[in-house]
C-alpha cells in the first residue's frame, strides 16, 4: 500500500506531501490538481521498471504525445519535477525528471529506490477508471496485449472480465452464494445495485454484453441506463484487482441517481478493508457523505479514511509560487462530522437554499 505522496512541481502542483490510508477521497474545484495526483501515480506505475536515464513518453488518454513543458509546473519556471512516494518506513522511491534539450519535449528520468534487505513490499499493481472511461456498447474490442489491462479509456473492461470471469474472488468481497467466480460475484453485485446481470459473449472478434432485468427481459447495454453500465466495469474492476493493488477511480457519480451514489459506497468500504487501496476522485456529495455515513456506522475505521479538498494555496507568501494547489486532509470525527469545513467545500446548497428563502 502507498503510504505516503510526494509531488514536486508536476503540472498546477507545486510542492504537496499527502499521507493516504485504505480508502482515499481527493475533491476539489474543477484544474485545481486531483487528476494531476492520479496522473503522477500512474507516471511512477508505468516507468517503476524503467532503467536511469531513460527516455520516457508521456502521453494523454487520446494517446498523442505530451512534451516535459506541459508536464511541468509552467507558473515556478522551473527545468525539473519530481514524484515520490513510500510504501512503508523503509521503501521509498523517487522519480525526477528532466528535459532532454532546451526545446524542452523529450524527458529523461532518474529513479533512486531505498529499502531494506528483509523488506519485500512491491510498487502496487495500478487500476485506472478514467472519467472518459467507455460504457454501455453492445459490443467491446478484445485487447490488443495492451500494457494497460483495462485500456486507456476502460475499452478493454469487458476483455478483462472476460478472461478472468472464472478467477475466485476473495471470500470477503462475495455476495453471491451461487459460485465463487467473478462472474457470479459481479453479477450478484449488480443485481444488488441495479436489479439487473450482466452476460458477455464472445461470438467473433468482440464480445457482445447483454443485461437481463428482474422480469428475464435480456437488453443490449444501449437499452437500459447509462449508469448500469458504468456500475458494472466499477464492479469489475475492484472485483478482479489483485490484493495490494491501487485502484484509481475518478468520477463513480457518473450518471447515477444520487441513491445509487449513496449505495456505492457501501461496497467502497468492503473493497478497502480487503486489501485493496483505493483513490477515488469525485465531485459528488452523495459519494462523501455516504463514507461518512460508512464510518458513522463502523462499516469503516477513522485511521482507514481520508479526504482532501484541493484548493488553492492562500497561505503561500508573496514571494511564492502563484497559482498552485495544495490537497488539505479534512478532519473527520468518529461520528462522520467533517470539522472546520474549507469554505467551497460542498456548500453550494446552503448558499442555493439560502437565496431562494430570502
Amino acid at each position: 500500500m502507498i503510504h505516503f505522496l510526494d509531488i514536486n512541481d508536476f503540472k498546477c502542483l507545486h510542492d504537496i506531501h499527502m499521507e493516504l490510508s485504505k480508502l482515499n477521497i481527493i475533491t476539489g474545484k474543477s484544474s485545481s490538481g486531483k487528476s494531476s495526483v492520479i496522473q503522477a501515480i500512474g507516471i511512477m506505475s508505468d516507468n517503476k521498471d524503467i532503467p536511469n536515464d531513460a527516455q520516457v513518453t508521456f502521453r494523454n488518454l487520446d494517446n498523442s504525445v505530451r512534451p516535459f513543458y506541459e508536464m511541468c509546473n509552467l507558473n515556478a519556471g522551473v527545468q525539473s519535477f519530481s514524484l515520490s512516494l513510500d510504501m512503508d518506513e523503509s521503501h521509498h522511491i523517487k522519480m525526477d525528471f528532466t528535459p532532454k534539450d532546451e526545446r524542452r519535449i523529450a524527458t529523461l528520468v532518474s529513479k533512486t529506490e531505498t529499502k531494506l534487505l528483509d523488506d519485500h513490499s512491491e510498487f502496487p499493481e495500478v487500476f485506472h477508471l478514467p472519467a472518459n472511461r467507455q460504457s454501455n456498447e453492445d459490443s467491446y474490442k478484445i485487447s490488443n496485449g495492451s500494457p494497460n489491462p483495462l485500456g486507456k479509456h476502460g475499452e478493454f473492461v469487458i476483455d478483462y472480465y472476460y478472461n478472468h470471469r472464472s478467477d475466485e474472488v476473495d471470500p470477503c468481497l462475495r455476495i453471491s452464494k451461487d459460485s465463487s467466480s467473478l462472474e457470479a460475484q459481479v453479477n450478484g453485485w449488480l443485481r444488488k445495485l441495479t436489479d439487473y446481470r450482466m452476460t458477455v459473449s464472445q461470438p467473433s472478434d468482440s464480445y457482445n454484453v447483454f443485461f437481463t432485468d428482474n422480469l428475464g427481459n435480456k437488453m443490449r447495454p444501449s437499452q437500459v441506463g447509462t449508469g448500469v453500465g458504468y456500475i458494472a466495469a466499477l464492479l469489475i474492476v475492484c472485483l478482479a484487482s489483485p490484493q495490494e493493488s491501487l485502484i484509481q477511480i475518478e468520477n463513480p457519480e457518473i450518471h447515477l441517481h444520487p441513491s445509487a451514489q449513496s449505495d456505492l459506497t457501501e461496497f467502497f468500504a468492503i473493497i478497502s478493508h480487503s486489501g485493496r487501496q483505493l483513490l477515488i476522485e469525485t465531485h459528488s456529495d452523495h459519494i462523501i457523505n455516504g463514507i461518512l455515513v460508512q464510518l458513522k456506522e463502523a462499516a469503516l475505521h477513522l485511521e482507514d479514511v481520508r479526504i482532501f479538498y484541493f484548493d488553492k494555496d492562500d497561505e503561500a507568501e508573496e514571494d511564492e509560487i502563484p497559482n498552485c494547489y495544495i490537497p488539505r486532509s479534512l478532519e473527520i470525527t468518529p461520528y462522520g462530522k467533517i470539522k472546520h469545513a474549507p469554505k467551497g467545500f460542498f456548500d453550494q446548497i446552503e448558499i442555493d437554499f439560502r437565496k431562494l428563502m430570502e
